[in-house]
């Protein structure tokens, strides 16, 4: 599937084929013209900021449709391609893969891409850390993200705008042992409303993956277990976990209610309730949640009865 970024809005294309938009202008979408088969959207006029990212998925054997392979297309804005784009519009193939990806996420102006082996790669502006290379280097070619602490076991990406987070796996360990949980959340980027989930917030820039180790024990207070994440999604300036038994975590930033609480006034980083350094609890009552869209400053969940509750900034309907 394709994973949701900062500005973002997807559409479906066919079955089995997602269409994720997101700015561009740094290379996010690699190199290689190709034409995948497949019906594939027309480019949307009057955007020229936007890029695409396609992920096509084919089953190896017809007995056995869990063996996918995935190949990662993009297409959009000249500046995004790193290249002079193709005058059709046609989609560009992101290289470097080996047709091989499992899930992609798309920040403002990077590109967060999670091979099947749970190898992570990013690639467009790495100007505010937001790759995790541990510089500030722009790359229009997807590189892996070679931290220690990240390794193989990724499961989850999410990226927003200048910041990504991931969920790793931890095979050392087994949910709720007294070992501890089976997962850990990394982030890196930006950090100015908190959106890292680190305990602080500040205008540092992170450019190598941060340890969030409180939403792990704040799940397990909650429930006796800490669980398993089974989303992760990253809006603007903050990001929701919502768990396989539909309890829901978010942290970030709350300066139009995104997170389901009131921010008062004056309406900034500073005020008490406008930010979440760690990760809380969301207040739905009884509700458990099944997914999460978010976007800039505003929230969407579905519950696992099917119904539809939205929270954060309204300024245009959204």
């Amino acid at each position: 599937g394709v994973a949701q970024g900062a500005i973002f809005t997807p559409r479906r294309v066919s079955p089995g084929r997602l269409v994720a938009g997101s700015q561009g202008g740094w290379g996010e979408i690699g190199r290689r013209t190709v034409q995948p088969s497949g019906r594939m959207p027309s480019r949307q006029q009057g955007r020229a900021h936007l890029l695409a990212l396609l992920v096509c998925y084919s089953a190896q054997a017809a007995n056995a449709p869990s063996l996918l392979d995935g190949v990662l297309y993009a297409w959009g804005a000249e500046e995004a391609l790193g290249e002079p784009a193709d005058a059709d519009g046609k989609p560009v193939e992101v290289t470097g893969l080996d047709n091989a990806v499992a899930r992609v996420a798309a920040g403002k102006d990077h590109s967060v891409v999670l091979r099947s082996s749970g190898s992570v790669f990013t690639f467009g502006s790495g100007l505010r850390g937001q790759l995790g290379h541990g510089d500030r280097v722009t790359r229009s070619v997807a590189t892996r993200v070679a931290s220690s602490l990240i390794g193989s076991n990724v499961a989850l990406v999410s990226a927003g705008t200048y910041f990504t987070t991931v969920v790793k796996l931890d095979s050392s360990s087994t949910p709720g042992s007294e070992g501890g949980p089976a997962w850990q959340l990394y982030a890196w980027g930006v950090n100015d409303w908190g959106q890292l989930g680190i305990g602080s917030y500040s205008n540092d820039v992170y450019d190598t993956p941060r340890s969030v180790s409180s939403l792990s024990s704040i799940a397990l207070s909650h429930a006796g277990s800490p669980g398993h994440v089974a989303e992760l999604v990253s809006g603007a300036r903050h990001t929701v976990a919502v768990m396989r038994d539909g309890r829901t975590f978010g942290w970030g930033a709350n300066q139009y209610g995104a997170l389901g609480q009131a921010c008062p006034a004056p309406q900034t980083v500073a005020t008490p309730g406008c930010v979440a350094v760690r990760p809380q609890v969301l207040s739905l009552g009884d509700v458990r949640v099944a997914r999460a869209a978010l976007g800039l400053d505003y929230s969407v969940l579905l519950s696992q009865d099917g119904e539809l509750w939205s929270s954060g900034k309204n300024s245009v309907g959204q």
